[in-house]
């Protein structure tokens, strides 16, 4: 038999799960500093830093071009 307080943790996880989460409601789409912080995170060298921002940067410049030719 579970205890009342392991009952009332398993109600309040399920009450969780059926609440919507904000993140529902908000773009996908990550700012440049979100994209680099995830996307760099165990990297020791400079230079692949560097890479890697580069890379992002090109690639967010491609996707804002497409955007303004689809306006």
């Amino acid at each position: 038999m579970l205890s009342g307080w392991r009952l009332g943790d398993l109600r309040m996880q399920e009450t969780e799960k059926a609440r919507p989460t904000a993140s529902r409601f908000v773009g996908q789409h990550d700012t440049m500093h979100d994209s680099l912080a995830k996307s760099t995170v165990g990297l020791v060298h400079l230079d692949d830093f560097v890479q890697k921002r580069k890379a992002i940067e090109e690639a967010k410049a491609r996707e804002a071009a497409r955007t303004a030719e689809l306006k």
